[in-house]
């Protein structure tokens, strides 16, 4: 649907994608707040199918499938047709050797996430390859996004109604029932916010700080990262500027704030402080006992027979590592590692070609001298790969989409080079 005068993308095109992104990043986190409304009255559990967040992500991913099939390139339609094809023919094959109707649709919950997630990257993708959206567009969706989820959380918070990451300190994922991703989601919109910032003002630093206390709010050892990361961008970004006056606000805040700042911290990490200094091992507060869960894992798993093809194929979100001919009466536990959930539910192949996504996009982003995103890249998928949460968590999966595909924003000419610049 291309103007075939100036070959620019319709505004019809355009309200879709514009519709489809709000969706995302506004209608989809009051879903997942009613999820976390839901579990905090403990009507749901965790984990629990038909949840308001389930629903909402079905219907984002039948959106984004129509969009695929409509706005798309026929290369991007049969990458998304396969991929579909692949998530779900290893949840009905897992089903055919189970068959457990709970197990099966928890599979395909498990499948969809994942679905979710590659669908919106592959067209997200397709959209800057098209030129229907620049990098400065995808910064901008993902700063209103990061800002609607910190908004949610401090609502929750100050309202008193709010589900406590932990039973001690004050660190809060308001009503979102996974805190995890939350850091990913607030932290990376504010390095995006910095990265953005030509020249400070008021308004811009109270907008960084807001994003960035939240992160911290959370108090989860990811948020931490990004919080950390996020203080020394904006520390070395205003101080290239501003380098008399911000030595001066420095001094400023040190002497006056600095005291109270640490307390404050330190009532939010209080449970990461607390490990910190009662774990000798450091590598066991880092991975928070993945590794040995990963370890009981392959313990557990059994190659044997026709068995062996789950090396490759995986079998499926419920049984993962399990024998699927033994009926379990609870939700496996969850290896939190996303590289290790992909692996043992859908196999080496899910797994490699995560990895490869992620080279492949570092590399591109190399070569087109994209520094701040390689980074930001980099900072997301180590989340990915040691405390998971983004790629099996819809309120953080689309952030990888996103930076991958501002990655992906193509070079355009001089009059807007400015806007599509990393």
């Amino acid at each position: 649907m291309n103007n075939t005068i100036t070959g620019k993308p319709s505004r019809l095109t355009l309200s879709y994608i514009d519709a489809f992104l709000w969706f995302n990043v506004l209608i989809l986190p009051i879903f997942d707040n009613a999820s976390g409304l839901l579990f905090k009255l403990n009507i749901i559990g965790d984990g629990s199918i038909g949840s308001p967040s389930q629903l909402g992500r079905l219907i984002a991913t039948l959106c984004v499938i129509y969009l695929i099939t409509k706005y798309s390139s026929k290369n991007t339609q049969k990458f998304a047709f396969i991929l579909f094809s692949y998530f779900v023919l290893v949840e009905v094959a897992s089903a055919l050797i189970h068959w457990q109707l709970m197990a099966f649709l928890y599979g395909l919950v498990a499948a969809l996430k994942v679905v979710y997630a590659a669908f919106c990257l592959l067209f997200l993708v397709d959209l800057v390859n098209t030129n229907k959206l620049t990098q400065a567009d995808l910064e901008r969706w993902m700063i209103i996004y990061g800002t609607v989820i910190c908004i949610l959380v401090l609502l929750a918070y100050t309202s008193g109604f709010h589900i406590a990451n932990y039973s001690t300190g004050i660190a809060t994922r308001g009503l979102f029932i996974s805190g995890n991703g939350l850091g990913v989601v607030m932290g990376s919109c504010a390095l995006v916010l910095i990265h953005r910032i030509e020249r400070f003002k008021l308004k811009q630093i109270f907008h960084v700080l807001l994003l960035l206390s939240t992160t911290a709010l959370v108090g989860t050892k990811g948020g931490l990262i990004f919080f950390l990361c996020g203080l020394l961008y904006l520390g070395l970004k205003m101080a290239r500027q501003y380098s008399v006056l911000m030595t001066v606000f420095l001094m400023i805040i040190a002497y006056f704030a600095i005291i109270p700042l640490l307390d404050i911290l330190g009532s939010v990490f209080n449970n990461i402080i607390y490990k910190f200094n009662n774990i000798d091992d450091k590598w066991l507060l880092l991975a928070s006992s993945r590794d040995k869960f990963i370890i009981e894992a392959f313990e557990q798993v059994s190659w044997l027979g026709a068995y062996a093809f789950r090396f490759l194929f995986g079998m499926g979100a419920y049984f993962g590592y399990l024998d699927p001919q033994n009926s379990i009466a609870s939700i496996r536990k969850l290896l939190e590692n996303d590289l290790f959930e992909l692996f043992f539910s859908y196999g080496v192949i899910a797994s490699f070609s995560y990895c490869c996504l992620f080279f492949y996009g570092a590399f591109h982003a190399l070569v087109y001298k994209k520094i701040f995103y390689i980074c930001l890249f980099l900072l997301v998928f180590l989340h990915s790969i040691i405390a998971g949460h983004i790629i099996f968590n819809g309120t953080s999966s689309i952030m990888l989409a996103f930076i991958f595909a501002a990655i992906f924003c193509p070079k355009i000419s001089a009059v807007n080079q400015k806007k599509c610049s990393s």
